[in-house]
């Protein structure tokens, strides 16, 4: 007897505790979808008001908005071409050097979505324009990337 009111009680809770679950994620779900739809009115609405208002000034904050991207790019290259000027300017490559294009590397990755065959493509000749330097690309973008 103990038996089958133990299994009985098993059998309940976990239909209790999966109908709780499912009930909690139809819930969530409904309230995640009420807070998108009201965050995409207020944005609908805000982005009229802002063209009626001044439009070339929200024209051209949405073309900043979109450049943004593309200036980090820059601004990661350029930051790329400094170390490597560093680099050739003390004639010495150091593991500050390696970091720093390491973390570059893993911007350009993460942020601007550049595959690995290209980041290894614009750094090979990048670094091998330093004398004597060699490069010899890591498994993966991260902390242990070595040039």
């Amino acid at each position: 007897m103990k038996s089958f009111l133990f299994r009985i009680v098993a059998i309940i809770s976990a239909s209790l505790i999966a109908a709780n679950l499912a009930i909690g994620n139809a819930i969530s779900e409904l309230v995640a979808n009420i807070f998108n739809g009201i965050n995409s009115a207020i944005k609908f609405l805000s982005e009229r008001l802002m063209i009626a208002i001044d439009s070339d000034r929200y024209n051209h904050a949405s073309l900043a908005i979109n450049q943004s991207g593309e200036l980090m790019e820059l601004k990661l290259l350029a930051a790329a071409n400094r170390v490597k000027e560093d680099a050739v300017k003390t004639r010495v490559w150091t593991i500050n050097h390696t970091i720093a294009i390491n973390k570059i590397a893993n911007a350009l990755f993460f942020s601007c979505r550049w595959e690995k065959e290209r980041i290894h493509g614009y750094f090979k000749p990048l670094v091998e324009s330093i004398p004597g330097m060699s490069y010899m690309p890591g498994d993966d973008f991260d902390n242990r990337t070595t040039v």
